[in-house]
């Protein structure tokens, strides 16, 4: 269980931080921002 924390797509990360999807995922292969693959 996640907790309180909200979970956000690359998508919704983007438009949050104003930045691309492509610069979010680049950040992501950084370990700038921390993110958890969801299967469906």
């Amino acid at each position: 269980m996640v907790g309180l924390r909200k979970l956000l797509t690359v998508r919704e990360a983007a438009k949050r931080l104003d930045l691309t999807e492509e610069r979010v995922r680049e950040l992501i292969n950084l370990k700038q921002i921390r993110a958890t693959k969801i299967k469906k």
